[in-house]
C-alpha cells in the first residue's frame, strides 16, 4: 500500500504500462493478479526513480484508491537485503526483489478483496503488513517449485542493461565476482554455500567452521547445492531454508 501523491511517468489507463522494459516473469505474474483482481487493480506501472518509493525505501506500491501498482525498478537495483541477509549474489538479489515486490502487492490487494476497510488506511497496521509479508514469501515459494532465476538477457531491458555495465564496471578488478555471477544464470543456484553459510549463522544452522565445513563437504558430495569448477553454490529453497535443512551434523561429515 501506499499514499496517493507517488509521481509517475508515461501513465495509462487499464493496462500494463511498462516504457523501460521490466522482466517479462513479473510482467507475466501482475497481468495474472490483475485480472484476478476483481476490479481492485486496473494499472500497473513499471518506473525507475519514483521519488515517493525512494524517499520510503520502498520496491513498489499498491494505491486501491487508485487501482494502481507501481513497481520501481531501480530500487530492485539498489536494495541488497537478500545479499547482506542470506549472502545472494547481485543477479538473485536483484531478482528476488523484483519477484517479493510484486507478490507482496498482490498480498495487499488479496487483503483489500477480504476486509474493503483497508483502503482507508494511508498506512497499514503491522499485523497487515506481516501478513503481506507471509503471503508473499508463500507465493515465492511455489513459483521456486516450478522455475529458475532467468538468464540477463530474460530480465527486461532495463535490469540487463543496469546489471550488464555494473558488471562491465566490475570485471577490470574482480573478475572473479563477476565470473560467479554468470555462471549460474538459469539455475536455481542463488549464492556461495560459504558466504550464505556464514551469513546463516544469525539463526544457528552453521554457528561453527565445523557445521560450514560439513556443508561444503555435502555439496561435494552431490547431496546439497551444486558445485560448478571450483566454485560451491546453494539453490534458492537452501539459502532461504526451504524444505530439508542442507546442513550435516559434523560426525555426519567425517562418515563420508
Amino acid at each position: 500500500m501506499g499514499k496517493e501523491q507517488l509521481l509517475l511517468t508515461g501513465q495509462k489507463n487499464g493496462e500494463i504500462v511498462d516504457s523501460l522494459g521490466a522482466p517479462p516473469d513479473i510482467i507475466r505474474i501482475l497481468s495474472t493478479g490483475m485480472e484476478e483482481s476483481e476490479g481492485l487493480v486496473e494499472m500497473v506501472v513499471f518506473d525507475a526513480g519514483v521519488p515517493d518509493l525512494k524517499d520510503t525505501n520502498s520496491l513498489a506500491a499498491y494505491l486501491p484508491d487508485s487501482k494502481l501498482i507501481v513497481i520501481d525498478l531501480a530500487q530492485a537495483m539498489t536494495q541488497r537485503s537478500w545479499m547482506n541477509e542470506r549472502g545472494m549474489l547481485l543477479i538473485s538479489n536483484v531478482w528476488f526483489n523484483l519477484l517479493f515486490a510484486a507478490l507482496h502487492e498482490l498480498a495487499h490487494v488479496s487483503q483489500v478483496m477480504d476486509e474493503p476497510e483497508l483502503k482507508e488506511f494511508e498506512t497499514l497496521p503491522k499485523e497487515f503488513e506481516d501478513e503481506a509479508n507471509r503471503m508473499a514469501h508463500s507465493a515465492l515459494e511455489g513459483w521456486m517449485e516450478n522455475h529458475v532465476i532467468p538468464y540477463l538477457n530474460e530480465m527486461g531491458r532495463w535490469v540487463e542493461k543496469e546489471l550488464k555495465s555494473l558488471f562491465n564496471e566490475l570485471y577490470v578488478s574482480m573478475p572473479k565476482i563477476v565470473k560467479q555471477e554468470l555462471a549460474i544464470q538459469g539455475t536455481n543456484l542463488v549464492a556461495l554455500a560459504e558466504d550464505a553459510a556464514r551469513k546463516d549463522n544469525k539463526i544457528g544452522r552453521y554457528d561453527t567452521e565445523e557445521s560450514v565445513e560439513a556443508l561444503l563437504k555435502a555439496i561435494d558430495a552431490g547431496k546439497v547445492g551444486a558445485k560448478i569448477g571450483e566454485e560451491r553454490y546453494l539453490t534458492a529453497a537452501e539459502v532461504l531454508g526451504i524444505g530439508a535443512d542442507c546442513s550435516l551434523k559434523k560426525e555426519e561429515a567425517g562418515n563420508e
